[in-house]
């Protein structure tokens, strides 16, 4: 039994370089309350268990996929204010989980800290969970989920602080026992006590979803509103609901965010000959005096800046 990967308490200044230290993980971090984005991060693998502690200073919308063939649970250690997961709001101790590439809509608030667990299937006791998929993509809410919580941050907190005694491998196995012992309690519970995810939530997951999709396949026009209601065939009231139940923001002010931060990667990822006008256009920005206003609202600094640091490296505290 192998360590695979570890990664120390690191504090890092870009959302991109943070998904990319979560490499098995198709994620997308995009910043959506204004000043610098600043996250911390501790990460442990070992015989396919990941753990990982996520902390960040401004609000974040994560979408993205579970891992493979993994149940994949998750808690707030900290929040300064409401989460949304999946358009339902999370208010303090409650578990999320989620499965072998479903997805994930989740809103952190400023000042967030969040804990995720994830063990492949072939680990757990038979829960029917090749049948029951459906189940584990939802929340087990505070009233069951506070022994677990507990006991999962103990245990979580407890082994990315001592990270270093997991190269043990006498260690490993008592650490896995206990993740699996754990694991499969809350599966038992969660099995009981799940709740479904209401028609009116998953319709609102699947219209944000079907938007950002389109905006990536599309990402220099503008689409109207009224674009966007038909394409998710939706009335205008029934696209702002379901934005705002699963992002906290309009429509318009949503993509509007998203447009910014894809920028902000293009800026970092970009060769020397493109320029910074021919990224905004490429997004759809073609005002770039309004553009540029917008941009150093949302980042904290001007998209040159940004520039600027890419080339001096400047990505970790």
């Amino acid at each position: 039994m192998q360590l695979q990967s570890m990664s120390e308490n690191r504090c890092i200044t870009e959302s991109y370089v943070h998904a990319e230290i979560l490499n098995e993980w198709i994620l997308t971090y995009d910043q959506v309350s204004a000043g610098k984005f600043e996250s911390y991060l501790r990460e442990i693998s070992f015989d396919d268990i990941q753990i990982y502690e996520e902390r960040f200073v401004p609000s974040i919308f994560q979408r993205g996929l579970a891992k493979k063939n993994s149940l994949c649970i998750g808690m707030f250690s900290q929040l300064s204010n409401n989460a949304i997961w999946l358009g339902k709001n999370i208010t303090g101790h409650e578990i999320l989980s989620c499965y072998d590439e479903g997805e994930i809509l989740l809103r952190l608030p400023e000042n967030s800290a969040f804990y995720s667990l994830t063990i492949p299937f072939n680990l757990l006791n038979d829960h029917n969970l090749q049948y029951n998929h459906a189940k584990y993509g939802h929340i087990l809410e505070a009233q069951y989920s506070e022994i677990f919580y507990r006991k999962f941050t103990q245990l979580l907190n407890d082994v990315l602080k001592n990270s270093h005694l997991i190269q043990n491998s006498a260690t490993q196995q008592q650490v896995k026992s206990e993740i699996l012992a754990l694991g499969d309690d809350f599966l038992s519970v969660l099995n009981a006590h799940h709740q479904p995810i209401r028609v009116s939530n998953q319709k609102a997951q699947n219209v944000v979803k079907t938007v950002c999709e389109v905006l990536n396949d599309n990402p220099d026009y503008c689409y109207s509103i009224e674009e966007l209601c038909h394409i998710t065939c939706t009335s205008r009231r029934t696209l702002q609901n379901c934005f705002e139940q699963i992002t906290g923001q309009s429509p318009a002010l949503f993509l509007k965010m998203m447009k910014l931060n894809a920028v902000r990667r293009m800026l970092q990822y970009s060769s020397t000959q493109m320029t910074i006008s021919d990224i905004a256009a490429h997004w759809g920005f073609w005002h770039l005096s309004q553009f540029a206003v917008d941009y150093k609202r949302l980042f904290g600094e001007s998209p040159s800046q940004t520039m600027l640091y890419k080339k001096s490296k400047l990505i970790l505290c």
